[in-house]
């Protein structure tokens, strides 16, 4: 159920990096909304223009990039 889902949103300790396109239309920005509340120190990055697979659209460049950042253990 919904509750259950937010629940266990609250149990996630560990660094959660959350990457949106401003154009997907499968995981809306109510759902990117709904895990930042949920999971307060999750850090929300946005691709202006991606949809819902950002390394296989013209934002592939951009998305490597910001992975490759929150990935690093520098």
């Amino acid at each position: 159920s919904r509750n259950e889902y937010e629940k266990s949103l609250g149990k996630i300790s560990s660094p959660l990096s959350m990457i949106h396109g401003t154009n997907d239309i499968i995981s809306t920005q109510s759902l990117f909304n709904l895990v930042g509340k949920h999971v307060p120190h999750a850090k929300k990055i946005e691709i202006k223009g991606a949809g819902h697979y950002p390394w296989a659209d013209q934002t592939r460049t951009k998305f490597l990039e910001i992975l490759k950042k929150e990935v690093s253990y520098a």
